[in-house]
């Protein structure tokens, strides 16, 4: 049976391919294949083509900002029928070691664990987040550095559920997931249940708001701007002497969130690729 897609299609260099492409995953896209000098970036077919069209053109434009340079031509959307892309998927997703503690994969991959290791099972249905791209494999690490038994966690953009199902499976005793995406939190439901964690995590189709406070981890792997623009919230959530865990910033674009994070320490900082994650600790005497 055919699957059908909207596909854009947008013209890159090989210079560009790489960040292009990380952009167009963090939109949604299920799948991004490279033809001659195009990328081409599956969507799920209902997504609406107006407002993907506009979503991508921002997101070329912030690039631009950047100093990325790309072609000034708008992106081509269209609808496609592809029979093999669930096949194409299975096999490029194959389970992935995070860390001593941590190994992310799918459930039709059969894994042996090791002494100690965490098995977390991954459907990466349409694309919301596998634990390959940078920003979600530094989280994930800084996750395991940090959570200890009984915290509580809130995921801001949860996207496939990684996140809080990690910290769950690391120890963690409960999570509140937000995302603004029904998909992404269909997905993410269903992630959790395959890992049994599913009456532990409150998923929630919301971004932060005032009332979310007194966590011991906050993570949020969203774009630099929107953790500039939710800073104040992200920063009101975290109990004093606990953890902020920042990611999907742009190398570039580090200096704005470390500028919004005021009087929070930071604990750490990975680079991993075009990304930069951010861990920083509330001091005790802010409230």
């Amino acid at each position: 049976m055919s699957q059908q897609w909207l596909t854009a299609t947008i013209s890159c260099t090989s210079e560009t391919r790489e960040i292009l492409s990380d952009f167009l995953l963090g939109l949604g896209s299920a799948w991004v294949s490279v033809e001659n000098s195009n990328l081409i970036a599956y969507f799920p077919a209902d997504a609406n083509p107006d407002e993907l069209l506009s979503e991508i053109t921002e997101s070329i434009e912030a690039l631009r900002s950047s100093g990325v340079d790309l072609p000034g031509e708008l992106p081509a959307i269209r609808e496609v029928s592809d029979e093999g892309w669930a096949e194409r998927w299975t096999e490029f997703f194959k389970p992935l070691k995070i860390s001593s503690r941590l190994v992310v994969t799918p459930p039709w991959e059969t894994y042996e664990p090791d002494p100690g290791e965490e098995i977390l099972l991954l459907d990466p249905g349409m694309g919301f987040g596998t634990g390959s791209h940078e920003t979600t494999r530094c989280c994930l690490k800084a996750i395991d550095d940090l959570v200890e038994d009984g915290n509580t966690i809130l995921d801001v953009g949860t996207g496939s559920g990684i996140l809080s199902i990690a910290a769950i499976l690391l120890g963690a005793e409960r999570a509140t997931a937000l995302d603004v995406d029904p998909a992404a939190l269909q997905n993410a439901r269903h992630n959790a249940t395959l890992n049994n964690v599913q009456d532990r995590i409150f998923f929630e189709e919301r971004s932060i708001q005032a009332t979310d406070q007194g966590y011991d981890i906050v993570v949020a792997n969203i774009f630099a701007e929107t953790i500039v623009e939710l800073s104040t919230l992200l920063k009101a959530s975290v109990k004093p002497g606990r953890y902020l865990v920042l990611s999907g910033i742009m190398n570039p674009k580090s200096g704005m969130v470390e500028e919004a994070m005021g009087d929070f320490e930071r604990l750490g900082t990975m680079v991993e690729g075009n990304w930069t994650t951010l861990t920083y600790q509330k001091k005790v005497s802010l409230q």
